[in-house]
């Protein structure tokens, strides 16, 4: 059935190898990066109710109310960030676009996210947490269209890997954070996950330094070609 669609085995023979993928150092610390991202995360998703019921005195009805307010301020910011990341990538660049996404909304993020555990009053609190996951979810984007753009054909791959390391992020802060928060109390452990997103945004700063894929991916494969 080859013969139905002779482009099949040329675009099979263009994936690159999961050893080829590991290699490139672009994908590397993208996949860093995205460990980060997945440590400020999961602090949000498995930590956040119990924060405000515990430290902060809101009841478990109350509690569960606020601690959505959140993520209705990410469901605003997600694709606000993905039409300005394409918009700044379009006027300077794939990477400095998306790099630009992630330094403001890690940032941002960061900085909020350890004023709310100094503020005192009960809004300040609110609302530096709802802006901190917006500002979170504002740079998600920017994560998988630089995937992809350092992919090529190898997106799924790439993609995986990605997400995988977030997931590692997100199991060394699940079990990390009572540790922290046990021996040390809340603020330091609202602090690290400040300190893992200006990591983050720090971590792009050497993302997109070289071609995408120099080594051995997608551009190798176009010299191939070239040379066939």
């Amino acid at each position: 059935m080859l013969w139905i669609n002779p482009e099949r085995p040329t675009r099979a023979n263009e994936r690159a190898s999961l050893f080829e993928v590991l290699r490139n150092r672009d994908i590397l610390f993208l996949s860093l990066s995205y460990t980060c991202e997945g440590y400020v995360l999961f602090i949000f998703v498995f930590w956040l109710y119990i924060y405000l019921v515990e430290v902060r005195g809101f009841s478990m009805l109350s509690g569960g109310l606020v601690a959505s307010l959140p993520w209705l301020t990410a469901m605003v910011f997600a694709p606000i960030g993905g039409l300005v990341c394409d918009r700044l990538s379009e006027a300077r660049g794939r990477f400095a676009g998306a790099r630009m996404v992630i330094i403001v909304g890690y940032g941002l993020s960061g900085a909020l996210l350890y004023a709310a555990a100094k503020f005192n009053g009960r809004l300040a609190v609110i609302a530096a947490l709802c802006v901190s996951v917006g500002a979170l979810y504002f740079a998600e984007p920017a994560f998988w269209a630089t995937a992809v753009h350092l992919s090529k054909e190898n997106a799924g791959a790439v993609s995986g890997i990605m997400n995988t390391a977030g997931i590692l992020g997100g199991i060394v802060s699940t079990s990390l954070i009572p540790v922290i928060v046990k021996y040390f109390g809340w603020l330091p452990a609202l602090g690290s996950g400040a300190a893992v997103a200006v990591t983050c945004a720090g971590l792009w700063l050497v993302i997109g330094r070289r071609p995408p894929m120099q080594s051995g991916l997608a551009d190798s494969h176009s010299e191939s070609r070239s040379r066939d």
